[in-house]
Parts: structure tokens; sequence; C-alpha cells
């Protein structure tokens, strides 16, 4: 079974390459062909649609989606700057300076709760542990 299905993607694999193949020859023999209606293809560029007159209704819309995106930019741009130099910026970052700080020092504290948390999971792996270990040895009996 498995060698009618390698055989099969091997055919379409062999297919595909020369209908590639064909269609690149093609495109070649055509290139400089005026006669031949020019394609954007599948995937065009935007770049390539926004250039259109003012039939050209993909043209027009992708114009407009590139204009309303740089407005939007700017105007993003400009409340970003804003938000960074306002007052509430300013308090935030005075109240998030310590937090580092504050954090090594509970984890340098022998007594502080993270450390706490740390001993008391120690200690209940190692009880744990020796439970385990007595029921294998009176298993083992």
């Amino acid at each position: 079974m498995i060698w009618l299905i390698s055989l099969f993607l091997l055919a379409l694999f062999a297919w595909l390459l020369l209908n590639g193949l064909n269609e690149k020859q093609w495109v070649d023999a055509h290139m400089h062909d005026e006669n031949v209606a020019s394609d954007k293809g599948l995937f065009a560029s935007f770049t390539a649609l926004g250039d259109g007159d003012q039939e050209d209704k993909v043209g027009n819309v992708v114009a407009n989606l590139k204009k309303k995106s740089s407005e939007a930019t700017s105007v993003i741009g400009e409340k970003v700057s804003d938000a960074r130099q306002s007052d509430t910026a300013a308090k935030m970052r005075d109240k998030t300076s310590g937090i580092r700080e504050r954090v090594q020092s509970e984890v340098k504290n022998d007594d502080g709760m993270l450390n706490k948390i740390k001993n008391k999971v120690a200690s209940g792996v190692d009880t744990v542990g020796k439970k385990v270990d007595e029921k294998i040895v009176n298993k083992n009996k």
C-alpha cells in the first residue's frame, strides 16, 4: 500500500515539475510580446496594484489603505510620545522603579516568604520520598 502512495506522490511531483517548466518556458517566450495581456498574478504586490486609474477599484482601495495606514501610524506615534511624557507615565515609573530591588531583597532574605515556601516544598518532597522508600522496602519483604 505504501509503495502505491509513494508511486502516486512521485507521479504528482513529476507532473507538477513538468507543468512548472512548461509555464516558465511560456512566460519566457511571451515576456516581450505586447499582444499578450499582462497578468498581475494570483499574489500581486499591493504596490503594483496601488497605481491604478480612477476606474481601477482595487487600485483605489489599495491607495486609500496606504494613505490611511500612514496617517494612523503618525497619529499613533504622536499618542505614544505624548503618553511617555505624561504625568501618569512618570508616576508609574516612580512606583515601579523599586520593584526589582524589593524582589531581590525578598529572595536574599532567609526569613522571607519565598524562602519559607521553598523550604516547605523541599521538606514535603523529602517526606514523600521517605514514605515511598518505606513502602517499597515493606512491599519487598
